[in-house]
């Protein structure tokens, strides 16, 4: 009996270790940290590991992206009065890439008012590198041009109220990732009320196939695509 409760406990403590060392074998982990600070609270992704140059590289813009609304508000000049809350969502990590959502409300001093935002990062947790929109497609492919086109396409669908009439894209706007699809969106105000909030239009990759980079089509769509089927739908690619 004392030899079996013996072995049973070697065996706990192989297990544990091994737990731990598949843990650490992984590479980068991720904690949350909250930071609380008078009217001031936020929640925001911490990596741990990897190499330590590029990890406090992107935990540094990863705060950054967490704080923005508040750095950015209109209302800055009293922004230790005012009342600021971010929370995250990880939206895509896989191989080397990280996508994550941070939503922000903002109640300015002496309002009732709550105003949403909305803030991202896509970066590689490899290098650092912070992603813009362009990055995942083939070059001259009119990307730009393709999802501004789906944009309205929705805004009219969906019957969306906008304040002004959609202007399309740029190389700088705000995205994140997801499985099968990438999302863009607007700040109240941009298009919409700020009632309505941020407007978020979430685009299938599928969508996208003929300009997505090859490296990254296969990692973003899950399950496998039936290019052949595609193509006879004049799905072609570019690349």
């Amino acid at each position: 009996m004392v030899k079996k409760q013996s072995f049973a406990l070697i065996l706990g403590i192989i297990l544990i270790f091994s737990s731990c060392y598949r843990e650490e074998k992984g590479g980068i982990k991720i904690a949350t940290v909250k930071k609380r600070s008078g009217n001031h609270q936020i929640y925001y992704p911490e990596l741990r590991g990897g190499e330590q140059a590029v990890t406090s590289k992107i935990n540094r813009d990863i705060f950054e992206t967490a704080n923005l609304s508040l750095d950015q508000c209109e209302y800055k000049d009293n922004k230790e009065e005012m009342k600021f809350k971010s929370i995250y969502s990880i939206k895509f990590n896989e191989e080397e890439i990280l996508s994550i959502r941070f939503d922000q409300k903002i109640v300015p001093k002496n309002s009732i008012r709550t105003y949403h935002e909305i803030k991202s990062i896509t970066v590689n947790k490899d290098s650092g590198y912070v992603y813009k929109i362009g990055d995942f497609f083939v070059e001259r492919s009119n990307y730009d041009r393709i999802i501004s086109q789906f944009i309205k396409e929705k805004i009219i669908s969906q019957n969306i109220d906008t304040i002004r009439e959609f202007q399309g894209i740029d190389m700088n706007q705000e995205f994140y990732i997801k499985k099968n699809s990438m999302v863009v969106y607007y700040q109240p105000y941009v298009y919409t009320t700020r009632s309505y909030g941020p407007l978020v239009i979430e685009i299938p990759f599928t969508y996208l196939f003929r300009i997505v980079k090859k490296e990254y089509l296969d990692l973003f769509v899950e399950g496998s695509i039936d290019r052949g089927l595609l193509e006879q739908c004049g799905m072609f690619r570019l690349n």
